[in-house]
């Protein structure tokens, strides 16, 4: 009678924006450890309740879609007390219609090693946001990669940051360039963190430049800086 909160329920931040088939996703919510609610989830904009499945058996469906809302709900004695939706992006080697190292790089510029294809810039898979990527560019700070945007091309896809393979103080940021022009940057980010461009391309725009900066401390040392995804999409249809 003299307590009284209003029970919330977000997608956690460790779940990362770009999502595949088959991955989990994190959700946080208040209630009373007196309580033990359930906590629901579905897939699809226009799902609802009865289409969620508890958190634990849910695993992110295969689509079609570039963009995939997820709804969680948290549920008591059969009653619905909150619900949120977040819309994710959604890849898959299907989704992507041109990946960055299919093509021709008109410029790659590195500030230590060699730029490396779906590799880390050490020679290991791509991780970045807690998972493994199949595609992406393994590169360092400072770098600066360029290439002609392929045609039909409406969206460039890429979660970038240092890859987990190092640890440490340092900061990074990353630019996108279209046509000469900012298109998208990241804030400073540190080991640790990433940031997701999710750009659009403006019709007859020619040229793409992805830029890593070294950030503020420590100079280049352990700058393995990764464009994981790193791909051009045709058609980012919404589900």
């Amino acid at each position: 009678d003299n307590f009284h909160t209003s029970p919330l329920i977000t997608f956690s931040t460790d779940t990362c924006r770009v999502i595949t088939a088959g991955e989990k996703v994190g959700v946080n919510f208040t209630a009373s450890p007196y309580d033990k609610p359930q906590v629901l989830v579905s897939a699809g904009k226009s799902s609802t309740l009865k289409d969620a499945v508890a958190l634990s058996e849910f695993k992110v469906p295969e689509v079609d879609d570039y963009y995939l809302t997820l709804k969680a709900y948290l549920v008591q004695d059969g009653v619905c007390h909150a619900t949120v939706e977040k819309q994710f992006i959604y890849w898959s080697e299907e989704t992507v219609d041109t990946f960055a190292t299919d093509l021709e790089w008109t410029e790659a510029s590195i500030g230590w090693g060699t730029i490396h294809k779906d590799k880390s810039v050490g020679g290991n898979t791509l991780k970045l946001a807690g998972k493994n990527f199949s595609h992406g560019i393994g590169t360092h700070a400072n770098s600066t990669i360029k290439m002609g945007i392929p045609q039909g091309a409406k969206k460039f896809l890429a979660v970038a940051g240092c890859d987990l393979e190092m640890s440490g103080s340092n900061t990074m940021m990353f630019f996108v360039y279209i046509d000469g022009v900012e298109a998208d940057h990241s804030s400073l980010i540190k080991i640790g963190q990433h940031y997701v461009f999710d750009v659009d391309i403006p019709e007859g725009a020619k040229e793409i430049t992805l830029y890593a900066y070294e950030g503020t401390y420590g100079g280049n040392t352990n700058d393995h800086a990764d464009w994981t995804v790193a791909g051009f999409i045709n058609n980012p249809t919404e589900g």
